[in-house]
């Protein structure tokens, strides 16, 4: 009696998995909660896509994703996403895992530093793009809670009256887990241009940031730039001046 019914679960599970393969992304829109819009899907609710989802006020873009139904053994719901639009292409693989808890591994894409894209809060001065290399990422509610990983900023420029002032290129580096505080830390330096920055970028459970660490300008630095390295203070022996700036968001 116990093989029959164990048959009989195989079977019905066999039978909801080929269902979901098969039901068509069109039905989709109906069952999102709130806040959440998936225009003109297609393909199916397993392996499908959208052109064009929206979250809360965040606008994705193209969206492709195929769920991995094994990862509901370990009670995650998990899916590959592909994210495209004209400022930013990302894919990899995010997980839900219970109690909220938001998981990410092998996030690799290109960001536009640009109002209106996937990263909030850029000054509206700025410009430049961001490359990811996220080998894993666990966000807690807004805080995160472990980070592995490469975040370059690349070729980042300041806008202003006189044209575009150019800042050079800078990389972040993240080895793990938060400490028992629940800081998470990395650090940051450049990959060339007007300034020689050193210094640690900590996440905090805020959630906000910490970044700290010594600058000193290069002779390619514009006028202008040494002006306003110079507001940080007088230089030690070596040039270098520190400085720091925290938030919370």
């Amino acid at each position: 009696m116990a093989a029959r019914r164990g048959l009989v679960a195989l079977a019905l599970l066999a039978f909801a998995v080929v269902f979901l393969a098969r039901l068509p992304a069109r039905w989709l829109p109906a069952l999102l909660p709130q806040g959440v819009v998936c225009i003109e899907p297609s393909g199916t609710v397993w392996n499908g896509a959208c052109a064009n989802f929206e979250a809360r006020g965040l606008r994705a873009g193209a969206l492709r994703w195929s769920l991995h139904p094994l990862r509901l053994l370990t009670g995650r719901a998990a899916a590959t996403l592909r994210i495209a639009q004209p400022l930013a292409t990302v894919q990899g693989e995010f997980a839900l895992a219970p109690g909220g808890t938001l998981e990410a591994r092998d996030v690799r894409g290109t960001l536009a530093l640009a109002p209106g894209g996937l990263l909030p809060g850029i000054p509206g001065d700025l410009d430049g793009s961001v490359a990811l290399a996220v080998d894993e990422l666990v966000l807690r509610g807004r805080a995160v809670r472990l980070l592995r990983g490469r975040i370059e900023v690349q070729d980042l420029r300041q806008r202003t009256g006189e044209g575009p002032l150019p800042l050079g290129g800078y990389l972040l580096l993240f080895g793990g887990e938060a400490d028992p505080s629940g800081n998470v830390s990395g650090t940051v330096k450049d990959t060339g241009g007007p300034l020689d920055v050193q210094g640690t970028l900590t996440l905090t459970p805020a959630p906000g940031y910490l970044l700290d660490g010594s600058v000193a300008t290069r002779p390619s630095a514009p006028p202008v730039l040494v002006r306003q390295i110079a507001f940080l203070g007088s230089p030690d022996s070596a040039g270098r001046r520190p400085f720091a700036q925290e938030a919370t968001f």
